[in-house]
């Protein structure tokens, strides 16, 4: 879906001819946020107040894509928006969602700069903050390009790092698609003592697979999705909203 509408009227079609509605949202099923997730749910690091998300996206990449395949990304009528903030995004606004749940307002700044390999214009760098439903709590995007910055990695060239501050400590997620420094993939802080956690799979690879396998449940067990279809389109609104904010000028308030 490329907006609100068309991912109303794919809730209306489900629910009127009573069929499941997947939204494919892997970075919920990547190991090291459902980590995070959980070590916030028990408390791990007191009440959450904040959340920071830092997205670079260098060269490097070891996935190789044909150009024909990335064309529509950068066709807002095909896409919906940039490749950055709207494409990507997506994944962001719901991994913003995911940890410290529904959001209320959104400002953006969204800019453009030219590729300097293909002569397209990307929308970054970008600033993208809210404000989250619950009491004091916010959070911050921001998104870059550094053209010149090798990000080794086996997917996309993005170094995607998220810091969640708590009263009583801080979790940071140090890997995604890229790998481009030594940190443990996740890391936290509290009460003087700083734990790494190395035991688990953060092959990005890894998020795509156990998705698939959460859906195989839905569909032979009944197994509630991660993300419900109603949740899929309140991600989008929040991804509408970051927009509209960046061409107002003005804070846009999230319904739903």
């Amino acid at each position: 879906a490329r907006s609100v509408a068309e991912s109303e009227r794919m809730l209306e079609a489900s629910r009127r001819t009573r069929r499941d509605l997947r939204v494919m949202e892997n970075f919920r099923h990547y190991p090291p946020f459902a980590l995070a997730k959980r070590l916030i749910d028990e408390g791990a690091i007191g009440e959450p107040q904040s959340q920071h998300v830092s997205v670079i996206g260098g060269v490097g990449s070891g996935w190789r894509v044909p150009a024909r395949a990335w064309r529509w990304r950068f066709d807002p009528d095909l896409c919906g928006g940039g490749p950055c903030v709207f494409d990507h995004g997506y994944h962001i606004f719901s991994i913003a969602r995911f940890l410290l749940g529904p959001v209320d307002e959104v400002f953006a700044w969204i800019m453009t700069t030219r590729e300097p390999r293909t002569g397209v214009e990307i929308d970054r760098p970008a600033l993208v903050c809210w404000k989250h439903t619950a009491p004091n709590r916010i959070g911050s995007w921001e998104t870059v390009g550094s053209t010149d910055l090798l990000v080794p990695s086996k997917y996309y060239a993005n170094d995607e790092r998220v810091q969640i501050v708590g009263e009583k400590g801080i979790i940071w997620v140090n890997h995604c698609s890229g790998q481009l420094l030594s940190d443990p993939p996740v890391v936290m802080y509290r009460d003087g003592k700083t734990t790494e956690y190395h035991d688990l799979d953060w092959d990005w690879g890894s998020s795509f697979r156990l998705g698939g396998q959460a859906w195989h449940a839905r569909l032979l067990d009944g197994a509630p999705c991660e993300t419900s279809a109603e949740e899929g389109v309140a991600i989008m609104r929040f991804a509408e909203a970051a927009h509209r904010s960046a061409a107002t000028g003005t804070p846009v308030r999230v319904i739903g």
